[in-house]
């Protein structure tokens, strides 16, 4: 959470125009950062495009796969790889990113804003239920969790290790936090204060790896369908048809209610996928930019990636083992936070600053916000009492508005200062207003 915050703090203090939009991210904070270096910001857009790349194929499987998942279920028979429904869902994938990303990112975050906020409370309402039908296997999350992390094999034997190892890894897949990568988004955002989005960012952290994550262990730990006749079978599923095979057993015998969870979980998958595939196209138009304005460039970066997309559909289509997409994703991970990483400890000087100042200010420019606020409830309950008259319950409301607004202004006035704003004069580089 710190190192996102870190990170998310220097893309708001470093982002720049353009157009209407702001842009940022580890190219631009690495460029500043390294004394206005042309060349050091070039490399880093280079090396995200790289990284793109590398986990296009695997996000463009996954999200066929979520949608093969939802046809398997709901027909009642496994579609095939190589299926007619498959390579229309395909097609339709193609068409839909690539309408995204030639719209620009405000195109992009309108559809993912609403996709992400969606998807996660489905998602999370979902899995939250099977556990509470199922709370007589909540010890036995805790016991297995404990046992094997505590078992001498587990710490001697070297699975400790690659239980390590693993976490790492899907912790990076899964939050992004240190690898720059996510710092893009923030410097998109018209915070107030850098500090703001840092504060976002970290939650963004919490939610991803705790909020999403953990209910998914429970999920699968308290089916234990590694454990018995079947556990061999269990272990050689891929990680969707696992946590869906997981789900069902926890639903219990009813196929309705087995195969609606199964179809919920599968979508959120897809869409996961989907929004993740979407972003990285954006990120990495605003990347191509970084290096040249040259359209014909830019427009050669985004027909690579729609190249790569299709590679790994269709090899996965043709029957080739795609193991080694996620050795790939989790290769460009790695590379990502063994540059970032040093670039945040070469910037946190100005992220402490700018922390400072924003503790200072904090209190002032919350008393801003709820002036605004309180200002436009009291034209909304006032119009209200006009058109349909005054009665006690509004009058009470109008008068405990006037209070609180009383109250904001008057620590504004006495704490006004012309230093709250956060402007170039705080961290000494130039901020964008």
């Amino acid at each position: 959470m710190s190192t996102s915050f870190v990170e998310a703090t220097l893309s708001q203090i470093f982002k720049e125009r353009d157009g209407q939009n702001f842009v940022g991210g580890m190219a631009y904070y690495g460029r500043k950062l390294c004394k206005g270096a042309a060349w050091v910001g070039v490399a880093l857009s280079a090396l995200y495009i790289i990284y793109a790349f590398l986990c296009l194929p695997a996000q463009g499987y996954n999200t066929i796969t979520g949608f093969n998942q939802v046809a398997s279920t709901i027909t009642g028979t496994t579609v095939a790889t190589d299926s007619v429904f498959n390579y229309v869902v395909f097609a339709l994938m193609i068409v839909f990113v690539a309408y995204l990303s030639i719209g620009g990112i405000r195109r992009v975050t309108k559809f993912t804003d609403g996709a992400v906020a969606v998807m996660a409370v489905v998602y999370i309402g979902t899995v939250l239920v099977l556990i509470a039908i199922n709370f007589q296997l909540i010890p036995l999350f805790f016991y297995a969790v404990f046992t094997e992390a505590f078992a001498p094999n587990a710490i001697f034997g070297g699975a400790f290790g690659v239980a390590l190892q693993q976490g790492i890894k899907r912790g990076l897949m899964s939050n992004e936090a240190g690898q720059g990568t996510i710092s893009m988004a923030a410097a998109t955002s018209n915070a107030k204060h850098p500090c703001e989005q840092g504060n976002v960012q970290s939650l963004g952290v919490f939610f991803d790896t705790i909020v999403i994550c953990t209910p998914t262990a429970f999920v699968v730990v308290m089916a234990h369908l590694w454990l018995g006749d079947g556990g061999e079978a269990f272990m050689a599923l891929d990680k969707l048809p696992k946590f869906v095979s997981s789900a069902d057993f926890l639903v219990g015998n009813a196929v309705v209610p087995s195969m609606i969870v199964t179809v919920i979980v599968s979508v959120c998958f897809a869409l996961f996928a989907l929004t993740t595939l979407v972003g990285f196209l954006s990120f990495t138009d605003i990347c191509a930019k970084r290096i040249s304005n040259n359209k014909v460039f830019i427009w050669a970066i985004k027909i690579c990636c729609l190249a790569i997309i299709c590679f790994g559909v269709l090899a996965n289509f043709a029957g080739l083992d795609l193991s080694a997409l996620w050795n790939l994703s989790d290769l460009a991970n790695i590379m990502m936070v063994y540059i970032n990483i040093p670039l945040l400890y070469v910037g946190l000087p100005l992220v402490l600053r700018t922390y400072k100042h924003y503790n200072k200010n904090a209190k002032y420019m919350q008393c801003i916000d709820e002036k605004q606020k309180y200002n436009y409830k009291l034209k909304k309950l006032i119009a209200r009492a006009d058109t349909s008259g005054h009665n006690e319950k509004i009058d009470n409301k109008i008068a405990a508005l006037n209070s609180k607004l009383a109250h904001a202004e008057r620590y504004i006035k006495d704490h006004k200062t012309d230093g709250w704003q956060f402007t170039s004069k705080v961290v000494g580089v130039d901020v964008p207003v």
